[in-house]
Formats: structure tokens, C-alpha cells, sequence
């Protein structure tokens, strides 16, 4: 085979080199920007503003509030509950504001302690309160008394006689109660002065007395002791704190005469006392020392003097 033939074999033989694709700019399409058409924005301004107030009318005559339902008042009607919450028939519920409705009702109902305040569509509130459970009697400064709870929240006034279905707190008297309002407590004044003539200053504040008489009051609660079963509770001496437990027995307050010291370890003290009449029964008495001091963790049990 000469080399011409093998020449034009290779010829025959060889791949052919693929064609390179021409760019083509067929499927970009320019356009000419349009001019501003003012009147379009503003026909599109009516459109929007149109759709929300056909919106807003629609919540007016929709969603009003015709049915309230109130839940866990004893101490109220649910007609006081609803007024005292400053809601109206026929407001929009998607308008109401809870937490006002909420605290407007706290402060004119004062055994009222927690609120809860919900919408439920298309036309019902509903109200769930909790009134307060266990309530103590307390004087002011003038001798009247009052009811507060344990957190210190003054209730009412009362009279003397029905100061006998409550605990009765003694070692500190209010200032100025009001009832809804926190209660504070009366300051002593100086009493006596120095060799050099200086008043004697105070040493425990009445805010301090407060403070201990309700940290007992929380623990008790705690702890299951409610109601008047504790038919006081002295913070005369703020570092010897005591309470009389159970009926009067023998010309005392109470047949049991508990010594619960200073305010420290309050929960782990009423737990010891409870455990400790349980274990020896309400119908007996005794004096009982729960001071926790060096010498015991527990209850030290004393005979009751008779009077």
C-alpha cells in the first residue's frame, strides 16, 4: 500500500471535531421601561386602603363580646366579676386587652387572688379567678382589725367578733390599711433615750416583725396547717416567734404551745410541729420547743400549765 492510500484511509477513519455552538442571544429580550403611571399607584392605594377597611368594618360587626363566663368566685357574683374587669357587651373581642382588664379586677376585688382573662371566638370571654383560700385577722395602729392573706394583702375591716373565726396576729399592727393594698406595717417609736440624752434607737422595725409573721403564715400553708386550727401567731419577740395550735383548752388560747424561735428554717420547723401533734394526737397538749438548737433537730415536748 503506497502512502497516498494510507493517507486518504486516515482521512476516512478520523472522528470528526463537533461543531462549536454559536452563542445565540434569541431568549434574552429587552424591553423598553414604561413611564410612571400615577394614575395606576393611586387606583392601587384606593384598592388596598378599600380591602382593609372592609376588613375593620368587618371585625366591628363581627366578634363582640355577648357572653361572659366566670369561673371560681364564691366570694363575688359573676355579674361583680364582670363589671369589675371594665368589660362591655358588644366590644370587640380581638380589642381587649387582658392584662388591663385583668389588673383593674385585682385591685377592685380584693379577696380576688389570681385572674385569668381569655377571649373565645366568636363572641365569649371567659374569666377564671381564684379567690383567696385562707385569710388571718391583724390590728392597726387605732386597735380596729382587718383581714389580710399571706402575702399581705389587706381584705377588709371586721369587727371584733369575727376575729374569732380567723388566726389572730399579734406583735406588730398595721399602718393605715387600705383594703387591696399591701400591708404596712406600723414603725415603733423611740422609747427612752441615753445617759447623754440621745433617743434609744429601735432595734427591730416593724416592716422586720411583718416580714417574719408572714414567712410563718406561707409556711403553714405550705404545709397543709389552714384555717383557724393555729389561733395565733406572736412575733412580739422577733427571735422567739410562737403560735397556739388547736381549741382552747384549760384557759389557754389553744392546746398547743408552740415555740418556733427566730424566722430561719420556718418550713422545716411547721413540718416538725405537724409531724409532731399528729404523732402525739390534737386531743393533748403540751408545750412544744422547736428552736432547732445545739442540743436537738426535732420537737422538745413540755407538759402545758393549767391556769
Amino acid at each position: 500500500m503506497d502512502t497516498n492510500d494510507r493517507n486518504r484511509r486516515r482521512r476516512r477513519t478520523a472522528v470528526p471535531e463537533p461543531k462549536r455552538r454559536k452563542r445565540s442571544d434569541a431568549n434574552v429580550v429587552y424591553t423598553e421601561a414604561k413611564p410612571f403611571n400615577r394614575n395606576r399607584f393611586i387606583l392601587q392605594l384606593v384598592t388596598v386602603a378599600a380591602v382593609v377597611i372592609a376588613l375593620l368594618l368587618g371585625l366591628s360587626i363581627f366578634f363582640k363580646a355577648e357572653k361572659f363566663v366566670v369561673s371560681g368566685c364564691k366570694k363575688y357574683s359573676a355579674y361583680e366579676i364582670r363589671v369589675a374587669t371594665g368589660l362591655q357587651e358588644g366590644e370587640n373581642l380581638l380589642t381587649i386587652n387582658s392584662a388591663k382588664a385583668s389588673g383593674r379586677l385585682l385591685k377592685a376585688l380584693p379577696y380576688v387572688h389570681k385572674v385569668r382573662v381569655q377571649i373565645k371566638l366568636p363572641d365569649t370571654v371567659l374569666i377564671e379567678v381564684e379567690e383567696v383560700k385562707v385569710i388571718y385577722a391583724i390590728q392597726e395602729k387605732n386597735e380596729d382589725w382587718w383581714l389580710i392573706d399571706c402575702g399581705g394583702k389587706v381584705l377588709e375591716k371586721v369587727s371584733v367578733a369575727e376575729t374569732k373565726k380567723y388566726t389572730r396576729l399579734r406583735g406588730v399592727r398595721l399602718d393605715s390599711p387600705v383594703a387591696g393594698e399591701k400591708a404596712v406595717a406600723e414603725e415603733p417609736v423611740p422609747e427612752g433615750t441615753t445617759p447623754d440624752g440621745e433617743p434609744i434607737p429601735v432595734t427591730v422595725y416593724g416592716s422586720e416583725r411583718l416580714s417574719a409573721l408572714l414567712s410563718v403564715l406561707r409556711s403553714l400553708e405550705k404545709n397543709g396547717v389552714l384555717g383557724n386550727v393555729v389561733s395565733s401567731v406572736d412575733v412580739t419577740n422577733i427571735g422567739a416567734i410562737e403560735l397556739w395550735y388547736g381549741d382552747s383548752y384549760e384557759g389557754h388560747e389553744g392546746r398547743y404551745h408552740v415555740w418556733l424561735g427566730d424566722s430561719a428554717n420556718m418550713d422545716q420547723k411547721i413540718r416538725i410541729m405537724k409531724q409532731t401533734i399528729a404523732d402525739r394526737g390534737e386531743n393533748q397538749s403540751g408545750i412544744l420547743d422547736i428552736r432547732l438548737n445545739d442540743k436537738t433537730d426535732g420537737a422538745v415536748c413540755m407538759p402545758l400549765d393549767k391556769k
